[in-house]
């Protein structure tokens, strides 16, 4: 488990807000109590889960989030401790981490919370402390991270996926950088090679091959590399072993959203027979964290407060945000809608707002935030309370995924032979259009869900249903020949 020491974190806000419960203690009673009353309010507009404790750990206030997400009334909570809001076997754990965070050794408790239903919550923990009612408190704030492990969850699961695909095809491919380094192999091509995986990446066709091919594969590169366009080239191949191929590569340009420049490589080896040639592209992810941006807006949509991440994630100081308005920092919120969006907020009465949106860097760059929003009265002071998540790494990991399935869609549309997926009822999950063609259809989406029953007599697909039996239980079938009845003409094709 990596623990996170002290530095610099969305904890400044915390602790300015703690100052403010502090402050109280030393103000006149009515003004005390006014305070609080507000800070209890601010606390009660935030997403984040918060509590105050005794110094002994007992709960003396929870906020509307707590109290939701743990399904918990306030007076239940009431009557709890800090360690019994985190799951049975781990308590023990916990207080470990709560001894270090109030002895300022550690920053962030990663222990879930355990809601009333057993639902365990994944958070991040931080502990203050402060004064509460006159008295010595801690300020826990509990920052759910379930949308964050989501993604990465997402993105992992879609990465091993199209990983395995890839590993699953027959012809060896390969992705080099602009310094014609492998940095993506599949285990076709390792086998090809006669060389594991940890031995080729990173390595150049001059640390395997004579020179004499070492130079005609790196001038092939060069040309791709320089031109942009696809190169199919025939070629001598050598082996670890010795021995000579001769082999068909096609090879591709892909350009990721860095500018920075890969070659997809894929081998046929026509030694013995042509192989299917496939296309591939390599996949990189980029994950930024951050935490939620505070703003206080007034009925002019000036700022009247905004905290360290808004700052931090706009790249202005506080004195230039201040100074600023809603549609300076959200390039989509026309100014002429605000007088009419505020007297909504008014009419709402305190109605929470859920949107999406986007953020306006200082630098001019824009990324996407989602927004929750609530109406408040402090006394007199009216205020529009709005809190903002940067969502960037949950939407580059849909459109990661997307432009992953888009490659493979890709990948599978360019092997000139045969390709599908079948679920386990024998029907086609995925296939590309010389499957279809070969069934009479002008392209792969007009057979998806069906089966060989739909194509072929039934003799041929109860066969082909008997060989699809074997792969399942376990038995391999490389190199199978397989007849193919074709719609076209009635024809049997192998």
């Amino acid at each position: 488990m990596k623990v996170k020491k002290a530095g610099r974190s969305r904890s400044d806000r915390e602790k300015r807000t703690v100052r403010r419960a502090e402050a109280q203690s030393s103000a006149a009673p009515a003004a005390s109590q006014e305070n609080e009353e507000s800070l209890q309010t601010f606390f009660n507009a935030l997403d984040d889960l918060v509590f105050v404790f005794e110094p002994a750990g007992r709960i003396l206030f929870t906020n509307p989030a707590a109290q939701s997400q743990l399904g918990y009334t306030p007076a239940e909570l009431a009557g709890m401790t800090a360690l019994d809001l985190h799951p049975p076997e781990q308590r023990q754990e916990a207080a470990k981490f709560f001894a270090g965070m109030l002895a300022g050794k550690i920053m962030i408790c990663p222990i879930p919370l355990q809601a009333r239903d057993g639902t365990r919550i994944l958070v991040e923990t931080k502990v203050l402390h402060g004064q509460w009612r006159g008295k010595k408190a801690l300020f826990g704030i509990s920052h759910d991270i379930t949308e964050r492990k989501r993604a990465q969850e997402r993105l992992t699961e879609s990465r091993n996926y199209l990983y395995k695909i890839i590993d699953s095809l027959a012809e060896p491919i390969f992705v080099k950088d602009r310094q014609h380094r492998w940095v993506l192999l599949n285990d076709a091509f390792c086998d090809f090679m006669g060389h594991k995986r940890d031995e080729l990446i990173g390595k150049s066709d001059h640390d395997f091959f004579p020179k004499s091919e070492a130079d005609v594969f790196w001038l092939k590169d060069e040309a791709v590399f320089t031109a942009g366009k696809e190169n199919v080239n025939e070629e001598k191949f050598t082996d670890a072993r010795g021995k000579v191929h001769t082999i068909v590569t096609k090879k591709t340009l892909y350009t990721n959203e860095r500018g920075e420049k890969f070659i997809v490589g894929i081998i046929n080896d026509i030694t013995d027979r042509k192989r299917v040639e496939t296309d591939l592209q390599k996949f990189e992810f980029s994950i930024d964290q951050a935490s939620d941006a505070i703003f206080w807006m007034t009925s002019d949509a000036g700022f009247s407060y905004v905290n360290d991440q808004a700052c931090r994630s706009l790249g202005y100081t506080r004195e230039e945000l201040m100074r600023l308005h809603l549609w300076d920092i959200d390039p989509v919120f026309p100014k002429e809608r605000w007088d009419a969006d505020w007297k909504q907020f008014q009419k709402d009465k305190g109605g929470a707002q859920n949107l999406e949106t986007f953020h306006r860097h200082k630098d001019g760059s824009v990324f996407p935030v989602s927004i929750s929003s609530k109406h408040l009265w402090f006394g007199q002071t009216e205020l529009h309370v709005a809190v903002a998540r940067d969502i960037t790494e949950r939407k580059q990991a849909e459109e990661t995924i997307a432009h992953e399935r888009q490659l493979l869609r890709t990948l599978i549309d360019l092997l000139p032979e045969i390709f599908y997926v079948k679920d386990m009822d024998s029907r086609f999950l995925m296939a590309n259009d010389t499957l279809a063609k070969s069934f009479g259809k002008d392209n792969y989406s007009q057979i998806i869900g069906l089966s060989d029953a739909d194509f072929f007599p039934a003799e041929m697909a109860a066969a082909s249903r008997a060989e699809e039996k074997k792969v399942l239980a376990g038995e391999s079938l490389i190199h199978h020949e397989d007849s193919v009845f074709s719609q076209m003409g009635g024809s049997i094709r192998y």
